[in-house]
Formats: structure tokens, C-alpha cells, sequence
């Protein structure tokens, strides 16, 4: 978007995951100025189940990604936790 000159707030530009799939990088796009969402899936199970495993199939690298972010996770929580005391 920058080499090509466009603000990271264009509305004509807009970022959106299903909510639980790599939230980490929903939220550092948002944080990071751009325009960012979370699709909300809603219906019943039966019809929204098999789309949902379709997604995770297509996902899974991206599953992969947020299992190596882990530790960077349990050590924050810890800092924090241990802040409080």
C-alpha cells in the first residue's frame, strides 16, 4: 500500500478475518492504522460447520504462525502477572 502511495486508513481497503483465526494479526493491523475486522459466524451448527473447517483447512499454515507466537504469549501474561504482586 505505501509503494503504491495509499494511506493505511483507505476505505477502499479493508482487512477482515473470522474471529479466532490469527487474531494477533488482526490486531496489529488495527493498531498499526489499518483498516481491520473480524467476521463474526453465526447460524446453526450444522450449516456453518462445514465452512468453518474449510476455512481451517485453507489456514493451517497460518495456525502453524500463531502456535510459535505461544511462548511469546505465556511469557507477556507472566510479566504482567507478576507485575501485579
Amino acid at each position: 500500500m505505501e509503494r503504491l502511495g495509499l494511506a493505511r486508513s483507505d476505505s477502499r481497503i479493508h482487512f477482515a478475518q473470522i474471529l479466532g483465526m490469527v487474531d494477533n494479526l488482526t490486531s496489529a493491523l488495527g493498531l498499526a492504522g489499518y483498516n481491520a475486522s473480524k467476521l463474526v459466524v453465526f447460524g446453526e451448527m450444522r450449516e456453518v460447520l462445514p465452512w468453518l473447517l474449510r476455512r481451517v483447512e485453507e489456514n493451517k499454515d497460518a495456525f502453524g504462525a500463531q502456535a510459535s507466537e505461544l511462548e511469546v504469549l505465556r511469557r507477556e501474561l507472566y510479566r504482567r502477572l507478576r507485575r501485579r504482586s
